[in-house]
């Protein structure tokens, strides 16, 4: 099916804002500060939240930072599992607070516990600071379940975009350590190879007109890793090798998201290793659908997809 309409109306709205208010140099010549002044309209077009409660707690981090998070429905007791959820943010914006609107719906959907990690960010916090907090999170969260009324053998990761990159990492990691157990792990429009070596699916990426490949250099370029480093699986999940115990996992990528190239050869890669490991395409949709979903407002939400997935295990 085409783009959804609503993200073509959104398309051509960003279009025409653009040639009111040109930006004054190229990307590529872009400070953090001028790139990320340009990020106020994902909460200006993320849509209400749900109405659940919430509370923000710390948690400390291998290195004593002490990394905020936000715990959905936070009084549910351990007999239902929980959803910790990474937020899209490239690593180098705070949309925290668009993505927590985004997931408090899916805290909504499925009744039950969400917890958001916010980990730091680059160019301050070179890598693999930001993957080291994600990680650090769902262990502290794993090894402290009575702190968090959590039971450790329900923990389900989640993330969206940069999120879903951590949560494939974190999943690499938790493997060493077998204290540590995932139920089932959703990656949504995550990325999975820096290097960008799959083609396949240009013509979809294409669509979607929030993404470029200039905008992956500049991204890129604020991690803090030489070019040899992205084939590192820490950094690229896509190039590990070695999948044996790996958990459960359901990829969700947009019709038309801007990296669906790394989702569809991830997904390929798990699935010749034996991974259990299933794929929904969302049609119509691009890369940000979930979190700007006031704007683009057609087909099912995604939030709703993954509570449906959270579901199958209450």
């Amino acid at each position: 099916m085409p783009v959804n309409s609503s993200e073509l109306r959104f398309f051509e709205y960003l279009a025409k804002e653009a040639e009111k208010n040109p930006p004054s140099k190229p990307l590529s010549e872009m400070s953090i500060e001028e790139f990320r002044s340009g990020t106020g309209l994902f909460l200006e077009f993320a849509g209400k939240a749900a109405d659940v409660p919430y509370k923000n707690v710390t948690i400390p981090t291998r290195d004593g930072h002490n990394m905020p998070v936000r715990i959905f429905n936070p009084d549910h007791d351990d007999t239902k599992p929980v959803l910790i959820m990474y937020p899209g943010c490239a690593y180098i914006c705070d949309l925290f607070k668009s993505n927590a609107i985004a997931f408090s719906r899916i805290a909504a959907y499925a009744d039950t516990k969400v917890i958001i990690p916010q980990f730091r960010l680059a160019p301050e916090s070179l890598f693999p600071i930001p993957l080291y907090d994600a990680f650090d999170a769902f262990k502290y969260i794993a090894l402290n379940g009575k702190l968090f009324n959590v039971n450790p053998q329900k923990i389900i990761l989640g993330g969206f975009s940069s999120g879903a990159h951590a949560v494939a990492a974190i999943s690499n990691l938790a493997r060493k350590e077998p204290s540590l157990k995932i139920l089932h792990q959703i990656l949504l429009n995550g990325n999975y190879d820096l290097l960008r070596s799959h083609h396949e699916y240009d013509d979809y990426e294409k669509e979607d007109q929030m993404i470029t490949k200039e905008s992956f250099d500049f991204i890129y370029k604020q991690y803090g890793l030489a070019i040899k480093d992205f084939k590192n699986p820490l950094y690229s999940a896509y190039y590990e090798t070695n999948f044996e115990g790996f958990p459960t996992t359901t990829f969700l990528m947009g019709e038309y998201d801007a990296i669906r190239n790394d989702g569809e050869a991830y997904y390929k890669k798990l699935n010749h290793a034996g991974v259990n490991v299933e794929r929904i395409i969302l049609p119509g949709q691009t890369h940000n659908t979930i979190i700007l979903r006031e704007a683009m407002s057609d087909g099912e939400d995604p939030a709703k997809v993954i509570a449906d997935i959270i579901k199958r295990y209450i």
